[in-house]
């Protein structure tokens, strides 16, 4: 997996260059330096974490590639094989699935303590 999804790194990196040089959109081309942004910071995680230098600032820094900035709020890859979240998770080390199986988990212990009823006091 992480040759793969340091390809599509690197490609989006690529895809975002052409596409800011094909646009007059001032706007656009301000989204896009920021998407190459991310993904450049995301190559330089993969860097700092094979050193062991890995700080929660990256942590933190890398899952700003997904769509709401954190990757608690992302797809169970197992239905969308998301770029952005296999990115993000390349980054920081984690299997995406085994992140997704942790995130169900967390979810029925999470609904289970909020659906009980309240004991009056």
């Amino acid at each position: 997996m992480a040759g793969r999804v340091r390809s599509f790194i690197d490609t989006s990196i690529i895809v975002f260059k052409k596409a800011m040089e094909e646009t007059d959109d001032e706007n656009l081309k301000k989204e896009y330096e920021e998407q190459i942004r991310k993904f450049e910071k995301l190559k330089e995680i993969i860097e700092k974490r094979k050193k062991g230098e890995l700080t929660m600032d990256d942590i933190i820094e890398a899952q700003k590639v997904t769509c709401y900035g954190n990757i608690g709020f992302c797809c169970d890859p197992n239905y969308k094989k998301c770029p952005y979240f296999l990115s993000a998770c390349e980054a920081l080390g984690i299997d995406p699935y085994d992140f997704a199986k942790f995130k169900r988990l967390l979810t029925v212990i999470l609904l289970d303590f909020l659906l009980k009823p309240k004991k009056s006091t």
